[in-house]
């Protein structure tokens, strides 16, 4: 098999990588959509390049990743699927089958916003995601709005 990246991928329609893999870093939490028929990830290629992913009839799948694809969780999916959501504008690879994912080590630690490894330096007070520094706590406040998807847990 031979890799591929999200940029190489993107095509104007559906498409069939057959022979191929993609390595994929979960950087953003798990969305499921449509009354928990499919499972949206936010994910980045070795490249730097971000992409996202769907797991589609996710809840007949749900066992078996379960626990499994969450934030800083490293994947290859094998033969992977590009494809364009017309209804939602949404465009992204597609894993309709578990055994298509591959688990790699995952980042263990990652800062929410840089993405470094080992982020035990500082953590939110209020929803306890880690970061590698007072720095990346207050771009990820200031940048990306952390209040809107800080929760206690």
């Amino acid at each position: 098999m031979k890799p591929i990246t999200i940029l190489e991928m993107i095509t104007p329609q559906e498409q069939r990588f057959g022979g191929r893999y993609i390595d994929l870093t979960v950087i953003d939490d798990a969305e499921i959509k449509s009354g928990g028929g499919w499972l949206q990830l936010v994910v980045e290629d070795d490249d730097g390049d971000v992409g996202r992913l769907f797991v589609v009839t996710f809840e007949q799948i749900k066992t078996s990743i379960e626990g499994k694809l969450g934030f800083g969780s490293r994947i290859r999916v094998l033969d992977p699927i590009f494809m364009s959501f017309t209804s939602e504008q949404l465009s992204g690879i597609r894993v309709f089958e578990p055994k298509c994912i591959a688990y790699l080590d995952g980042v263990e630690n990652m800062c929410r916003f840089c993405g470094e490894e080992n982020a035990n330096e500082c953590k939110c007070s209020k929803c306890g995601r880690k970061y590698c520094s007072e720095d990346c706590i207050e771009l990820d406040q200031s940048k990306m709005m952390h209040d809107l998807i800080c929760y206690a847990v």
